[in-house]
């Protein structure tokens, strides 16, 4: 049987516990592969998830929480503030699955993530699933960003 997901409901203690140590270790993988040790998202607390004005939703397998996607609806559109999959379940389709799930509850409405630069992994999985670069920057000497999105982006007139 294949993954379960579900609506995670974050504020409750029992959940968010489940989330926190999940996002920790996926995101330990993540400043391994971009080559940093203080990486931010690693600071996040069981409280600041609860605390979270987001909606996060889980894919389980055999009964253990095994990916997260967390985002935020606008009118205009849907941002991805965190996609997480526990380390010793990536390249099991989970990622797809949730970037799928999110698509369909955009409904239409464009998707918007950031990510890091050097995370390639990453920057193919958002690809595969019809996401363009339009943006990069620096947000610390060590942690250069990319901003992708499904919205159409507009192409230079060519002269």
């Amino acid at each position: 049987m294949g993954p379960i997901v579900t609506q995670l409901a974050h504020r409750k203690l029992a959940i968010a516990t489940q989330i926190q140590p999940l996002m920790r270790r996926a995101y330990l993988h993540e400043a391994k592969i971009i080559g940093v040790e203080d990486f931010p998202p690693l600071h996040r607390t069981v409280s600041d998830i609860q605390q979270a004005d987001t909606l996060f939703y889980g894919a389980w397998q055999q009964q253990q929480l095994a990916a997260v996607i967390e985002f935020e609806e606008t009118e205009q559109q849907l941002n991805i503030d965190s996609l997480v999959v526990e380390p010793d379940c990536f390249r099991q389709g989970l990622a797809s699955q949730l970037l799928t799930l999110s698509r369909q509850l955009a409904g239409g409405r464009p998707l918007h993530v950031e990510t890091s630069a050097n995370n390639i992994p990453a920057i193919a999985l958002y690809q595969r699933h019809g996401f363009t670069r339009y943006r990069q920057w620096s947000m610390s000497p060590q942690i250069d960003l990319v901003a992708l999105t499904t919205e159409p982006i507009a192409q230079p007139a060519l002269a």
